[in-house]
């Protein structure tokens, strides 16, 4: 999957960074190093580390600052990761060099090279870099830049797996930036990518990870837990269908995730916990989103309506600080939150919900939910409970459908039983028809032929008279063809129907169940007998039809292969 030595390369050269005298800060985007006042252990420090990333092709310019204390000058020196050596002066008093540094004929030179932009490779860099760092009444400071989506390239092409990498420096960096994400924003972030997007870090101590979503160290990602990860069945796409179906949700491909992407139930038990407390507010709110029959957004907040029995309509507002989080809500008790077990009862409900049977299922809890409550604090409370009773009542109304669903399950297998009587009477008539129409044509063709070269020869051209007798033909073939084609579109028509009826009835039958009865081997033999046949018919008339235009040219204007023949078997 991926090299171990490259890895651990890749994690030392980052990792440089770290354990050195600056102190990184981390964007959003991607890790700043800068320090002030080199020295020169710093500077060889920074050069070797900076150097050790580019062989990763990681990091943007290298900038150097060259500072004069009384500001006669300020430099700036890009170090670019193609090695090539620039220099733009920022403030330049045109004082000769030798006057600045009357007693350093090193520093001298070394801001003349600057000046005339003449550092042409690392090895001058680090020379002039030197100098200056040595020299009186000049600073030197440096700042790099590693850009996030620089490493995570670099981990992907190692991988070679078509999944999502999210990289940051820090796990504290990623925490914080995941708690900063709205409802709205945290899509967009996850980025999944073939139903998994993987976190990593240089410095997170321990592995998490679910079926969608895990957090590994990079060092980790030649580990065990890493390959459970991937090897983890997923049904993203199924469950997201079945959700749009049942729920009009403001922006639905671009906000929505449901709540089981953000459980990590594997992996070293501390940080599990972590990310269930943090990840809990996303799937508290993808919970309610996805049961509702409507949510609407309203600047920063979601307007939730549930029908069932009754109606809960109420303005829904996610809270966030640090990994404190409570939904502000427009009716009821406000605010509220809900503690680890609620936000489990969320997902195994949710997951229960979706699993199969969803809009039979989800109308059955939103009438549970609104005989409960008529708010989302009484929801959020009496969500165990919840839970058990739309459980039992489904169980009921299962039992309540089994005669509908017998009966929906016989009129599907009569359906299914009259459209193959249909088309095995369609692959009759296509048999006939060839047997038929192939008896005329070549019965037409031998007489006329026969009565042409026996009686009309004697009275009048013979080859004209064949050319005139085979026009009839050619008709009689492009009729029996338009004929066929008939019983091709009523074919086409029966197929049609077939579609329109099962689609309706998936709403009252498991998929599986309607797959049993209608995906038969025999309905499966008729068709392709009959595809066949078609195919046959146009096939051999085609052929039939344009050996009968040709020679119907061939004899009435161009004399050709046919009219020699003719012309051989009336002089025999």
């Amino acid at each position: 999957m991926t090299d171990n030595l490259s890895l651990t390369e890749l994690e030392s050269a980052l990792s440089r960074f770290f354990f050195s005298p600056w102190e990184p800060t981390e964007s959003s985007s991607a890790l700043i190093v800068e320090q002030n006042g080199l020295s020169i252990s710093d500077w060889e420090e920074a050069f070797d580390a900076v150097e050790a990333v580019r062989n990763f092709d990681l990091g943007e310019n290298l900038v150097l600052t060259v500072e004069e204390d009384s500001q006669n000058f300020e430099y700036r020196i890009n170090w670019e990761p193609t090695d090539f050596v620039t220099c733009h002066d920022r403030e330049e008093t045109d004082i000769p060099a030798s006057r600045l540094y009357p007693d350093d004929e090193t520093a001298a030179d070394s801001l003349e090279q600057v000046r005339n932009d003449r550092v042409n490779d690392q090895e001058e860099l680090q020379s002039v870099v030197r100098s200056f760092i040595k020299a009186p009444r000049t600073s030197v400071r440096f700042r790099f830049r590693i850009p996030h989506s620089h490493v995570e390239s670099v981990i992907g092409e190692g991988l070679d797996l078509d999944i999502g990498v999210k990289f940051r420096f820090l796990w504290s960096s990623l925490l914080e930036e995941i708690e900063a994400k709205s409802i709205s924003e945290v899509k967009d972030f996850v980025q999944l990518r073939n139903e998994k997007t993987c976190f990593v870090t240089v410095d997170l101590p321990a592995t998490a990870f679910g079926e969608y979503i895990g957090f590994f160290a990079l060092r980790k990602l030649d580990s065990r837990d890493f390959s459970d990860f991937i090897e983890r069945r997923t049904h993203l796409d199924r469950t997201l269908n079945a959700i749009q179906r049942e729920c009009a949700i403001d922006g639905f491909h671009e906000v929505y995730l449901p709540p089981a992407v953000f459980v990590t139930d594997r992996g070293d038990e501390w940080l599990t916990e972590v990310l269930r407390q943090r990840l809990a507010p996303f799937q508290a709110m993808f919970f309610l989103l996805g049961i509702s029959n409507t949510a609407r957004r309203q600047d920063g907040a979601w307007r939730i309506r549930i029908n069932g029995r009754k109606t809960i309509d109420s303005e829904v507002e996610l809270e966030k600080e640090r990994d404190e989080w409570e939904l502000s809500v427009s009716n009821g008790p406000s605010p509220v939150n809900a503690d680890r077990e609620q936000v489990q009862e969320f997902v195994s409900l949710f997951n229960w919900i979706y699993h199969s049977r969803s809009t039979d299922r989800v109308t059955v809890l939103r009438n549970i939910v609104t005989l409960y409550t008529t708010n989302i604090a009484g929801l959020l409370d009496e969500i165990e409970n919840i839970h058990a009773s739309a459980r039992t009542n489904f169980n009921v109304y299962i039992e309540d459908s089994v005669d509908e669903f017998i009966d929906f399950q016989q009129e599907v297998s009569r359906y299914v039983f009259e459209t193959q009587r249909e088309v095995s009477n369609l692959r009759r008539d296509l048999s006939n028809a060839v047997s038929k129409d192939l008896f005329r044509v070549f019965g037409f063709i031998l007489v006329t032929g026969v009565g042409v070269v026996s009686q009309i020869s004697r009275v009048t051209n013979a080859r004209n008279a064949l050319g005139i007798a085979l026009i009839p033909v050619g008709i009689y073939m492009v009729l029996s063809l338009v004929g066929v084609r008939g019983l091709n579109k009523q074919f086409d028509s029966i197929e049609a129907s077939r579609e329109d009826y099962y689609n309706l009835y998936e709403r009252f039958l498991d998929k599986q169940i309607l797959d049993d009865i209608t995906d038969s081997e025999a309905d499966s033999d008729l068709k392709t007998q009959f595809k066949r046949g078609i195919w046959l018919y146009y096939g051999l008339f085609g052929i039939l039809l344009a050996v009968t235009v040709y020679s119907i040219i061939d004899l009435l204007f161009t004399g050709g292969p046919a009219t020699k023949l003719l012309a051989e078997i009336l002089s025999s």
